[in-house]
């Protein structure tokens, strides 16, 4: 197998270590847990222009369901044939939301609908490629931690490479999430205290012999997989790449994924430049924004108060990388409050046809908020990713169905059933 990855290296001190699937962040730049640097994969995009470009993989070629995203294979850590584990996830469509367009003033906005991915959410880009790596290291075990959405894919995937997986879960981590991941054969373990406990439990628990740490802020190969959202965005728009990406930010790794995938392409010169990244996070959990807003490298410790559980972090690890994302392509970041969420959600069901969890549909009330404050101007191109299915989380959704009639049992009979229409 050809390969394509020189060497490993730290965005922070610029040292460069040799590639191994269990070495991901610097030993000289990673103090503790809230700071850390996950190293970069460096790749010889001169060799990947001779394979890619002239045989014209990224346009039409291997355009298959089967695959999922490891038809972009050379763009993904040099991971061996028979790792390439896939349930066909990717090829999520783009939806150009006309009605919502209208309403918030944004006469082109494009949805990334990725709540049809095999788990229902995006972490389905993650998890193969961390699985792979897990894999490739000899691993029995993956351990991470998750608010629901990565473990459930992490599980999946897990289950097809037969490796055991450990999910340390928040105590009120939804029903739903957490009977996926037993189905998928996962173990799970709530536990109490911040997600900076459960991290630094899981931190202890990944030195066991034979265990793989899963985690995505710890690991440049979620990211990684997140790239094909990129090049899938680039395939859908050609040259006429949106203004702007709108994205929720919890780990920033969707973030840093995009940036990394728009890199390639340029480094592969198929862009010009790349779009501007907008990452939203909850008002109840800014450390990322708080982070952006002062100017510095990394986010800001905070408090943990949302509805949107898969974007509630004390603290956005890896937010380094997710930082320059945002700086170097000219974009923002912005909170919104659980209030807009809960309006987004509803607004996306009826006027899109999509049903999405609070987390997943924060990008969309960020880019209404950026339209409304003057952010996103007149005219401008504007892509929101729909991160995580509804089914995921029913009970924002069971508060934001209409409860009339309900319990209500109508007899047989066609004047039953007009009286009941009138009173809707």
């Amino acid at each position: 197998m050809r390969k394509f990855v020189t060497c490993l290296k730290c965005p922070k001190c610029g040292g460069e270590y040799a590639v191994k699937p269990d070495f991901t962040t610097c030993p000289a730049c990673h103090q503790d847990i809230e700071h850390l640097s996950v190293l970069d994969l460096v790749y010889d995009y001169s060799a990947l222009k001779e394979v890619l470009i002239s045989n014209n993989i990224l346009f039409n070629s291997r355009n298959c369901y089967s695959k999922g995203i490891w038809r972009f294979k050379e763009l993904l850590a040099d991971v061996p044939p028979e790792f390439q584990f896939t349930l066909g996830e990717g090829h999520t469509p783009i939806i150009r939301a006309s009605l919502l367009g209208k309403d918030y003033g944004i006469e082109e906005l494009y949805l990334k609908n990725e709540t049809g991915n095999p788990t229902g959410s995006y972490k389905d880009r993650l998890a193969p490629v961390i699985v792979a790596k897990a894999k490739e290291a000899g691993a029995e075990a993956i351990s991470l931690v998750s608010s629901g959405n990565m473990a459930a894919a992490v599980a999946a995937y897990a289950a097809l490479a037969e490796i055991k997986t450990y999910v340390i879960l928040p105590p009120d981590t939804p029903g739903e999430k957490i009977a996926q991941i037993r189905l998928y054969g996962g173990h799970t373990l709530k536990v109490k205290g911040t997600g900076s406990d459960r991290i630094s439990l899981n931190e202890a628990a990944v030195r066991e012999p034979g265990w793989f740490n899963g985690n995505s802020p710890f690991t440049p190969y979620g990211s990684e997989g997140v790239k094909t959202m990129a090049y899938e965005e680039w395939e859908y728009f050609g040259s006429a790449l949106p203004d702007w990406i709108v994205l929720p930010v919890g780990f920033a790794d969707n973030l840093v994924g995009h940036w990394k995938g728009f890199r390639d392409l340029q480094n592969l010169g198929l862009i010009d430049k790349q779009p501007k990244l907008a990452g939203v996070q909850p008002e109840g959990s800014p450390s990322f924004v708080d982070g952006f807003l002062a100017g510095k490298e990394e986010a800001i410790p905070g408090k943990q108060e949302t509805i949107a559980g898969g974007i509630s972090q004390r603290v956005t690890l890896n937010a380094y990388l997710g930082l320059k994302a945002v700086r170097e392509t000219g974009g923002t970041a912005l909170t919104v409050t659980d209030a807009e969420l809960l309006e987004a959600e509803r607004e996306l069901a009826l006027k899109a046809g999509i049903f999405a969890e609070p987390t997943g549909v924060a990008g969309l009330a960020g880019a209404r908020k950026m339209r409304q404050q003057g952010i996103i101007k007149a005219g401008e191109r504007v892509l929101v990713v729909v991160t995580g299915s509804g089914f995921k989380d029913n009970d924002s959704a069971r508060k934001l169905a209409v409860q009339e009639g309900q319990g209500q049992v109508l007899d047989a009979d066609l004047e039953s059933l007009r009286k009941a229409i009138k009173r809707k």
